[in-house]
Parts: structure tokens; sequence; C-alpha cells
């Protein structure tokens, strides 16, 4: 039980959902605060703020225009939870990189992954 002194100061948790494409297929994450400070630089609270002082005559941040195209590299924490019938995912964001040279290991994995794959479904379709 707090005490009538207790003066404890609750902040606001702003977040930012983006769909992402991937060579796998697209996926839906949430940036927090943090995150969309280190990939915009510019904090998504701020950028709230920053669009409720202009008005209704900007629909859109253009800041969120510099996302389009760009090639980042998403390490993600997959986590699932039961909600009355409907099974939910979580993606979780636990580090996020444009790093290019981390950017090109990862493609590189992913196509020699595909490959091998490619490799097995031809095998498994000459044996049938």
């Amino acid at each position: 039980m707090r005490s009538a002194n207790d003066k404890s100061v609750v902040e606001p948790s702003f977040m930012l959902k983006i769909r992402v494409q991937g060579l796998v297929g697209v996926v839906t994450l949430t940036l927090f605060d943090h995150d969309v400070r280190s990939i915009l630089n510019i904090s998504a609270s701020d950028l709230i703020e920053k669009y409720e002082k202009l008005g209704k005559s900007v629909g859109f941040p253009i800041e969120i225009n510099e996302l389009i195209g760009r090639k980042m590299a998403f390490k993600i924490i997959v986590k699932g939870f039961t909600s009355g019938r409907k099974y939910i995912r979580s993606y979780n964001i636990s580090k996020i990189s444009d790093n290019v040279d981390v950017i090109y290991a990862l493609e590189k994995l992913q196509k020699a992954n595909h490959i091998e794959q490619d490799t097995e479904i031809e095998f498994v379709n000459v044996v049938v």
C-alpha cells in the first residue's frame, strides 16, 4: 500500500507499429520509444508532440518515410500466449542494426539456407 506522501511519476509509453518485409515474409513489429529514437534520431513521444503542435494540417510524420526501403536487421524474441481461444504472437525487438556487414552476413546465411532447402525439396521430389 502506498503512503499519502508517495509521489510516483508515471510516464506514458509510446510505440510505433511497423510492417517489415524480409526474405521469408512480412511481420508486424512494435518499436518502443527507445527503438524509434535509435532508428530515426527522434523519439516516438517527440514525434507525437511535434505533430500535435502542427495540428491536422500534416497527417503523416515525414520522419517515418525514412524507414521506407531502408534495410535493417531486427533480432526478435517470439513469445506466445493464449487469450481466450485465440493464439497471439508477440514480437519483441531485442536488437536493431543497420550495419551493412551484419545485413550482408544475414542475407548470405538466408540464401544458403534457402538453397539447402530447395535442394532437399528437389531430392524429395526425385525420390517420390
